[in-house]
């Protein structure tokens, strides 16, 4: 049942950006424009009270943030940092701290293929095993 809400809320989502991005593509000319109105509809999605919208919005920024490693999201960490650190959900918490850090070094995570799935296990669990193999292969001797 939980994941059928996710799904379901992720496709919602989707659709509704689908549906700004085409109208978007009419109201903004370049990448950064796009990407400064992507980053308002996420960070009230990371706002919202929805698991399924907060997770859809975590990947969306860890993909824009992978996608143009030099955009800012400045505006957008303090919320994803309080995630990760006081949210009731701990399955939350874990996915908000790996987007965190996939904000903080998105060239890390930007060659993995599987990162850029849809599907939201899928993601998290390729960034998960991604982060775990970087650190403990900077660290190993």
């Amino acid at each position: 049942m939980r994941t059928r809400v996710i799904k379901l809320s992720i496709v919602a989502m989707m659709f509704a950006l689908s549906m700004n991005a085409q109208d978007s593509s009419k109201k903004y000319a370049t990448n950064e424009a796009r990407v400064a109105f992507a980053k308002k509809n996420i960070l009230m999605g990371l706002r919202s009270g929805n698991h399924g919208v907060i997770e859809a919005s975590l990947i969306l920024i860890a993909k824009i943030k992978m996608e143009f490693s030099e955009t800012s999201v400045i505006e957008v960490r303090p919320v994803i940092d309080s995630i990760a650190l006081a949210c009731h959900s701990g399955v939350l918490r874990y996915k908000a701290y790996l987007t965190a850090n996939i904000c903080a070094d998105p060239e890390w995570f930007s060659t993995e293929n599987t990162l850029r799935q849809t599907e939201t296990e899928v993601f998290f669990i390729s960034a998960s095993q991604r982060l775990q193999n970087k650190l403990l292969g900077m660290n190993s001797y």
